[in-house]
């Protein structure tokens, strides 16, 4: 199947929200779900909650992920984007420690290619180290691409569709 199979699930915030939960050393799902889908196939997605989707179609995927706060505290934070496969912690999509020397605007992005087959529940999931005090978000967003495999007869070239 060469449809569409891209999902978009985005969000963007204003003003003091703390939509982000920041307890130390703990995963936190994406706070964002169904409601906030942009693009999507639903013969291979099925968003079942906050950073959750049901994969339909078994196959190697493109997940990315991304989260700003306006108001990251000064000093060292860390923080973590994370994938799960039924339940299973199965790759950091990026991860590190930030250091502000003043409170400000702050955010990380990152992705990973992974197999996944069809049934399996991903979530895209974050650490944000800041003692349980909740952050304000400005723009959260995490994307799923099913990369389809094609072989052409053509000089046996074989190729990704995204």
């Amino acid at each position: 199947n060469l449809a569409n199979s891209t999902l978009v699930v985005n969000k963007a915030y204003t003003g003091s929200n703390g939509a982000l939960a920041t307890p130390n050393d703990t995963y936190v799902n994406f706070p964002i779900g169904a409601s906030d889908i942009i693009v999507t196939n639903p013969d291979v997605y099925d968003v079942t909650g906050n950073g959750t989707v049901t994969i339909k179609e078994t196959g190697n995927y493109l997940f990315s992920a991304s989260l700003s706060t306006s108001n990251m505290p000064s000093g060292n934070r860390k923080y973590i984007l994370a994938l799960t496969v039924n339940g299973t912690l199965v790759a950091y999509l990026t991860r590190g420690f930030s250091s502000l020397p003043s409170n400000d605007y702050w955010g990380t992005s990152g992705n990973i290619i992974y197999p996944v087959t069809a049934h399996d529940v991903v979530r895209l999931r974050y650490v944000l180290n800041n003692g349980g005090t909740a952050l304000n978000a400005v723009f959260l967003n995490f994307g799923i691409s099913r990369l389809n495999w094609y072989h052409t007869k053509h000089k046996n070239k074989a190729f990704f569709l995204v």
